[in-house]
């Protein structure tokens, strides 16, 4: 539903907003603020986008048609705390662990059902604890724009906690004489779920997933940062307080990611910033940014000819095997650019992560590196494609992305279309459906052929929005 809102919020702003409020109203949530995943399974969750969808369609709507609705954001606001408290509490020890969170069969183990292996005891989550960030960040927008600034200032706190956790697990021990679970695995160089046996052994999940990319999403600029020093002392005091803290081996630089000059402006009181400096705020730093966009920008991995795969393309012929014990036995996770088969079908076997590629993961990517680019500037550049020999700031990188996906929908010269693949000679006899392309739910990894569900409006329908974004950059997108 998040996805359908930022959509609307182009055409009909009212109508979004109306849709994000409705999902709060007492009768209609739960009263502990809790939003399942599905109609058949309360237990389980989906990724927490309600602020994050509060706050898009506030930009979107002030971006558009030059108006500031605060008070949609002041009465989004109380929904959005009892959920927010809510998602919190399902940490342990500030790890969100024990649930799909939307990537059906994306891991080797079932992430809903640890409790069923029986020598499995918790998995701590990468997108989980990444997730909770996400909306902390959220949350630290709308309260700073309805001048909230304890309630911006505990959720930055929030945030950094994640963060802290997400780089290197530094809370208390489950119990005395449990490794401390570190989901950024050095070998793999990207971030793995961790599962913990009931002998208290750790151990990684290994194969570099979608899952590794969702601490990228936790991103944000905070502009003109002398204005906002002066606007919300108490906000800078928390940020200041906690980087001095946490000095010690330079985990406040780790938690935080600030680069110098935010640093100094932040803790330095004989430091005055200049109106141009930004804040930055974000999980994944320069460096391991920087390495894992290797990857995601590498045809051999992630970047396909029409956006990212959910799982790198090396898993298939090096599959990754994860042994989970006794009567489970040793489980697979192999590339397949298609629908799921055999061990890898999980909830029903409908949907496949384990390798096809949703759009809802590539607009958040595409998103968080203009975001990125705010950040770094245009000085931060990367190779794109990956061994191409061809630089490009993130903004640039981004913009490649969405001309990808974008060619998922395009005709070619002979009137077909990547999406319907060897469907094409149906769609074409009427021009009903040859002028009107299908949202399908997910595609295939290699060809871009829509797959699953054909009308799936929310995240696919966002294809609208970069459409958008590469009308600002060039004049030719035929759709």
């Amino acid at each position: 539903m998040a996805f359908h809102l930022i959509l609307f919020a182009h055409v009909d702003p009212e109508f979004a907003k109306e849709q994000s409020l409705l999902l709060f109203r007492p009768g209609i949530v739960h009263p502990t603020g809790s939003i399942p995943a599905y109609e058949w399974g309360f237990e389980d969750f989906s990724p927490p986008l309600a602020a994050w969808a509060a706050w898009k369609i506030f930009e979107t709507e002030k971006s558009l048609y030059g108006v500031e609705d605060r008070e949609f954001l002041r009465r989004s606001l109380p929904g959005l705390n009892r959920f927010y408290t809510w998602f919190l509490n399902q940490a342990d020890h500030r790890v969100i662990g024990g649930s799909f969170l939307g990537l059906d069969n994306i891991s080797p183990v079932n992430r809903s059902k640890i409790h069923e292996y029986p020598d499995l005891d918790a998995i701590y989550q990468v997108d989980g604890t990444a997730w909770a960030a996400v909306m902390s960040l959220a949350m630290v927008r709308i309260s700073l724009e309805l001048e909230m600034e304890e309630f911006a200032a505990q959720a930055f706190t929030n945030f950094a906690f994640r963060s802290q956790a997400v780089n290197n697990f530094d809370g208390a021990l489950p119990r005395p004489g449990f490794e401390r679970p570190h989901m950024y695995d050095a070998d793999m160089e990207w971030y793995c779920d961790v599962v913990r046996f009931k002998d208290g052994s750790m151990r990684s999940t290994k194969g570099r997933t979608v899952v590794g990319l969702i601490p990228l999403f936790a991103v944000e600029c905070l502009q003109d940062l002398d204005s906002l020093c002066s606007k919300y002392p108490l906000f800078f005091e928390t940020i200041s307080k906690f980087i001095e803290s946490n000095r010690r081996g330079q985990i406040a630089e780790k938690v935080v990611n600030m680069n110098t000059t935010e640093l100094r402006c932040t803790v330095d009181p004989d430091h005055t910033p200049s109106p141009k400096e930004d804040l930055g705020l974000f999980i994944v730093d320069e460096d391991r940014l920087r390495t894992i966009l290797e990857y995601v920008l590498d045809p051999d991995h992630f970047l396909s000819e029409y956006g990212i795969r959910s799982v790198s393309k090396d898993l298939e012929k090096n599959p990754v095997y994860f042994d989970c014990g006794k009567g489970v036995g040793t489980k697979e996770l192999r590339y397949l650019p298609r629908e799921s088969y055999g061990d890898a079908k999980m909830f029903g076997g409908n949907s496949s992560w384990r390798g096809s590629q949703w759009f809802c993961i590539t607009y958040f990517l595409i998103s968080s590196l203009l975001k990125y680019h705010e950040v770094f500037t245009p000085s931060f550049t990367v190779e794109c494609p990956t061994g191409s020999g061809v630089a490009m700031n993130l903004k640039q990188v981004a913009l490649e992305l969405s001309r990808r996906f974008v060619r998922t929908f395009e005709t070619k010269t002979d009137g077909s279309r990547p999406v319907y693949g060897d469907r094409n000679s149906f769609y074409n006899r009427n021009p009903r459906f040859s002028k009107r392309p299908l949202f399908y739910e997910y595609f295939d990894g290699d060809r871009g052929i829509g797959i699953g569900a054909s009308h799936q409006t929310g995240w696919t329908g966002l294809v609208a929005d970069l459409i958008a974004r590469i009308a600002h950059e060039e004049s030719s997108c035929r759709i």
